[in-house]
């Protein structure tokens, strides 16, 4: 059996995502022999067994699947590894066609110009896929070269593209593999992986040297190493998936279509054709190489702990190649320790300035990164130290060591800083995170009130009177308090209550319902999450004004306007007016009743509206023969109005001239009606009752005082001595009559009418 030739390695450090490294030229040590072995195989199925002649064969962690030639063409079949009955049948599904590979429960097919893959999951099924697509180890998903030339990934069972950035490959017909979450891409020498669940780049290696990029291509992949073929020697490159190092393998001993498992490579040898398996971390164990012989088909299982091959008898043979991966890549030497972190889970304020609650989680979080080519063997334990400062401390105190994850309650106001350590299964031990402090809120909300009105309008029984209030904080207030009085009359300050439907509670206003003349009172305070508590507010009152204003006075400035003296009688009386209210009046309405000529008063009045009176009088002009009476009422400041006054009435004199009555004598004071020629109005006029003045004395008789046809009364103008008298004379039904009023004497002697009014 020829020997295989391998080359020890230099280790190249890892080029950061985001810089490219200046040459991606890998240099090589010097060579040495390593030894051949054989490497013991067992038979999986004889030749002589089989339906017809393997032509290719796959192999899963349970399942051994081959393709033989039929009478119509390629057929595919599978057992269990045991052993069992062939079926044709995988998921529901002919396997009719060519074996491309199987992993896990899947298997892919070529099927004419189709390829196809089938599955078991969930009752079976299969679906077509595109042409050159590549199945990834773990059957999760597949990938294969869309029209953009970028790699698309798909589940198994859906069509759907992910949208992934990975890039198109460089040359080479194998340029992208998926393993298990990842998918693995070749651009010119370098070999990039994305994770497919969040499409993030992870790693980033050039694998070839610069002047073999044209060739490079990848060729398969295992759980932990890429491998990539770089060049037309056959050299190949090796990028660990976490993106460690980067390393050449082996130059010239193996042909490209070798595939990988933990820590080697499998393929034929460029020397002798036979299948072989050398180390793809070599040097750092007792290196060598095995051989399985000449093969016409080989694969790896789910785990690349086992090959199934076809032997030159046409045999199907299985090797278990684990110990090849125990011994190199789970060999605990790692001396690296763990690095941590804390993570603190809380309310926070609103700006993340501080923790908002008292209670909060501290948990710590530790990552072992191990010791190349070694894998990390992994956390074993950790713990968290806290030292804390309380409020108005200056100083910290001393560190407390406790769980690597834990729930507490700590003081408002104290500041807390975490740090974590881990121990790795190799016993490293890390060294304290970077501390990480947590600052419980230890201010008191900041509380504002509405402002209250002064007075309130008094409702019903119980009027409600509704407090608002609201805090502020610089983490999160939780909860309010609220307190009130209540004082008959508003003069005296009565004791706090504190009612347990105003305690520790969310809403921001409170209601209290209370009889009218009563002064209520609140204040308020807040508790934040922390438990800080503001202090009582300032009192807000407000009073429940019930009381209506009181008319105290209502005035006219003359009832009988007196006679003008000129050509334009008019008269200018004035309304004067007055409330009180145990709070102040705020407004003044009035109603105005007037009657003028032949009109009666009426009896609807004209009203005012509230706010048109500015002050406390009304000013209004009358001419001769009018009457206009007035009223008035008060309001207060929250709406309680009070009674109306009494109607307060002025009249102006009639007769003033000849303008207006006919007489024997008439003159700007008066008339005088004689015996000879009476007296009357040159109109009709609205008339309830005549109020008259006539001048008395010796040389005065007696005057008779008519409404039309209505005799209303006689007036005595004699006297012993001079002087004047009043006289009022209503109609006989008290109401108003439009007529004519005629004086008349009776006798010799004539009367001297001084002033007349019409009252209506």
């Amino acid at each position: 059996m020829a020997a295989t030739t391998l080359l020890t390695v230099g280790l190249i450090p890892v080029h950061e995502a985001t810089a490219r490294p200046e040459s991606s030229s890998v240099a090589l040590d010097t060579t040495s022999a390593l030894s051949t072995t054989e490497v013991p195989s067992t038979l999986l199925a004889a030749a002589a067994d089989l339906p017809g002649m393997v032509q290719t064969v796959a192999l899963t962690a349970s399942t051994v699947f081959v393709q033989i030639a039929g009478d119509t063409g390629p057929q595919v079949l599978w057992r269990d590894r045991a052993g069992g009955e062939w079926s044709s049948t995988w998921g529901g599904t002919d396997l009719a066609g060519e074996l491309i590979a199987a992993e896990n429960d899947v298997v892919h097919l070529r099927q004419g110009e189709n390829e196809t893959v089938a599955w078991t999951r969930n009752g079976g099924g299969s679906r077509t896929v595109p042409v050159g697509t590549s199945l990834g180890r773990g059957a999760q998903y597949i990938a294969y070269l869309n029209s953009m030339r970028y790699v698309a990934v798909q589940s198994v069972v859906s069509d759907q593209d992910l949208q992934l950035p990975a890039q198109s490959p460089g040359n080479g017909e194998e340029g992208f593999v998926v393993v298990g979450d990842d998918v693995v891409t070749m651009m010119r020498t370098d070999v990039r992986v994305f994770d497919i669940p969040t499409t993030r780049r992870i790693a980033w290696d050039a694998v070839c040297p610069e002047e073999d990029w044209r060739d490079a291509a990848l060729s398969g992949a295992g759980s932990r190493l890429v491998l990539a073929s770089c060049g037309s020697d056959g050299a190949i490159g090796a990028a660990d998936m976490g993106g460690i190092y980067t390393r050449l393998v082996s130059a010239g001993s193996l042909e490209r279509g070798f595939v990988t498992g933990e820590a080697f490579a499998l393929g034929r040898s460029t020397a002798s054709g036979d299948l072989t398996v050398v180390p793809a971390l070599s040097g750092i164990t007792a290196a060598g190489s095995g051989t399985l012989g000449p093969v016409t088909s080989f694969d790896l299982d789910d785990g690349a702990t086992a090959v199934a091959f076809v032997d030159a008898r046409g045999d199907v043979r299985a090797a278990d190649l684990s110990a090849w991966s125990s011994e190199l890549a789970t060999e605990i030497v790692d001396t690296t320790a763990p690095s941590t972190s804390v993570s603190i889970t809380g309310t926070s304020s609103g700006d993340g300035s501080v923790m908002a609650s008292r209670n909060y989680s501290a948990s710590m979080s530790a990552t072992d990164a191990g010791t190349y080519p070694y894998k990390a063997s992994g956390v074993a334990n950790g713990e968290l130290r806290f030292r804390q400062k309380l409020a108005g401390q200056s100083t910290f105190g001393g560190y407390i060591v406790t769980a690597s994850s834990v729930s507490v309650t700590h003081p408002a106001g104290s500041t807390t800083c975490w740090s974590a350590r881990a121990v790795d299964r190799a016993g490293n031990q890390g060294i304290w995170s970077t501390e990480q402090c947590v600052a419980i809120d230890g201010t008191r909300p900041t509380l504002t009130t509405a402002a209250l009105p002064a007075r309130v309008k008094a409702t019903g029984i119980a009027t409600p009177v509704t407090f608002r209030y609201s805090a502020r904080d610089n983490g999160k207030v939780a909860t309010y308090d609220v307190r009130y009085h209540k004082d008959k009359g508003g003069t005296q300050i009565g004791s706090w209550i504190y009612p347990r439907s105003g305690t520790g509670i969310t809403t921001r206003s409170f209601t209290v319902g209370t009889g009218k003349s009563y002064r209520v009172c609140f204040s308020a305070r807040a508790r934040d999450v922390a438990g800080n508590v503001s202090g009582w507010t300032s009192s807000r009152c407000t009073y429940v004004d019930g009381t209506a204003p009181k008319v105290t006075k209502a005035t006219m400035s003359s009832r009988w306007l007196v006679p003008i003296i000129a050509d334009e009688m008019t008269w200018r009386p004035k309304f004067s007016f007055a409330a009180s209210d145990d709070q102040g009046v705020a407004a003044y309405q009035v109603e105005n009743r007037y009657a003028g000529g032949r009109s009666r008063m009426p009896t609807e009045a004209s009203r005012y509206l509230w706010g048109e009176i500015p002050g406390r009088d009304m000013t209004f002009r009358m001419d001769p023969g009018d009457q206009s009476c007035w009223r008035v009422r008060a309001k207060d400041g929250v709406g309680n109005i009070g009674s109306w006054s009494a109607w307060k009435c002025v009249n102006a004199p009639f007769m003033t001239g000849d303008r207006y009555m006919t007489a024997a004598d008439t003159g700007n004071f008066g008339a005088t009606v004689t015996s000879r020629f009476g007296a009357e109005t040159k109109g009709v006029v609205g008339v309830r009752s005549v109020r008259v003045k006539v001048q008395t004395g010796p040389s005065y008789g007696v005057m008779k005082v008519y409404a039309g046809a209505e005799y209303l009364g006689t007036v005595n103008a004699y006297a012993s001595r001079s002087g004047s008298k009043w006289t009022t004379l209503s109609t006989s039904s008290g109401k108003v009559t439009v007529a004519k009023v005629r004086l008349a004497v009776t006798g010799t002697k004539s009367v001297k009418v001084r002033t007349i009014y019409f009252v209506r």
